[in-house]
């Protein structure tokens, strides 16, 4: 997933209120899959 792409899209295509608004969720994702790949031993991170 090219999340940059997905950002720039968002930053680009939006006002200020709807990029915060969807920004914030998409930080909270990749945040909170951040912390599960942590919690994952390196051979499943691949998948």
């Amino acid at each position: 997933m090219d999340v940059s792409f997905i950002m720039f899209k968002v930053l680009k295509g939006c006002d200020q209120g709807q990029t915060r608004r969807l920004v914030k969720p998409i930080i909270a994702v990749m945040v909170s899959r951040h912390k599960l790949y942590s919690l994952i031993p390196e051979p499943q991170k691949s998948l």
